[in-house]
């Protein structure tokens, strides 16, 4: 009787370890996500970018950008690495794999669809030039000779350079950060700059009435987090949790606390 007990015991014990195995195969265990460090949603960002990401007077970092990557690494169940490089160097740093995505107010652009993997849309932007109202600059054809500030390797800059290459004689100045461009604006340096408009009304602020848009995309440029193509896997989780948040209303609540309005979103 004794044996016949043992036996028994033994057995519901591997009955129990085999449901448990059972279990894990079966999504008792949350699947790992395919990050570069284990356990961390490492996320390449420029920090000087407001209303995206910037640091408040509390030296606190904030920004949509900063709380929707919050947001994703939270739902994905990850902890969260942000890692500030000016905007020049960021796509260079992630084909290095220094970070696993990048979420910085990227626009969609054809050069970057065939480069990268891209999220679906979260903000809509719209490419805009402006000018001081003091100048008189009206239109596109008013920037003959003219300075106009950009930031270097940003989709505005690609759009000047059509237009210098469609004969228009314009004098560009490249900066590596955004506030660089504003501050250029602000104390005469240029004569005019060609910006996001999701960053426009942060920049000039009680100023604003002193600028007018001269020029405005009729295209829109939706922004969206940047995957490197060999990471499949890690886009479709951090696709979910995208989805997730959207529906939960979390991207609308940070739309309106961000840039007063939900209608922005992708």
């Amino acid at each position: 009787m004794k044996r016949i007990g043992t036996t028994a015991i033994l057995l519901i014990v591997c009955i129990a370890l085999l449901s448990s195995c059972s279990a894990f195969f079966n999504g008792g265990e949350k699947e790992r996500i395919p990050t570069i460090e284990e356990g961390v949603l490492a996320v390449g960002m420029e920090t000087g970018y407001a209303p995206m990401a910037y640091y408040d007077r509390d030296r606190k970092l904030v920004g949509f950008d900063v709380e929707l990557a919050a947001a994703l690494a939270e739902e994905m169940n990850l902890e969260l690495k942000l890692v500030d490089k000016i905007w020049d160097e960021i796509f260079f740093d992630l084909n290095e794999n220094k970070y696993d995505i990048v979420i910085s107010a990227v626009s969609r652009t054809d050069d970057r669809e065939e480069a990268y993997a891209l999220s679906s849309p979260y903000l809509n932007n719209t490419t805009i030039i402006i000018a001081p109202v003091e100048k008189g600059i009206n239109d596109i054809s008013h920037l003959e000779r003219k300075n106009v500030g950009v930031q270097m390797s940003s989709a505005q800059d690609e759009t000047m350079g059509r237009f210098v290459a469609d004969r228009l004689d314009i004098n560009l100045i490249q900066y590596e950060r955004i506030d660089s461009v504003f501050k250029a604006l602000k104390e005469g340096e240029v004569d005019a700059v060609c910006i996001d408009s999701i960053v426009m009304a942060y920049y000039l602020g009680e100023d604003a009435s002193q600028y007018k848009t001269i020029w405005e995309s009729e295209e829109k440029e939706p922004c969206c987090i940047v995957f490197n193509k060999d990471k499949p896997q890690l886009k479709e989780k951090v696709e979910e949790a995208l989805a997730s948040l959207r529906s939960k209303g979390v991207l609308s609540d940070l739309a309106v606390k961000y840039f007063k309005t939900a209608t922005i979103l992708g």
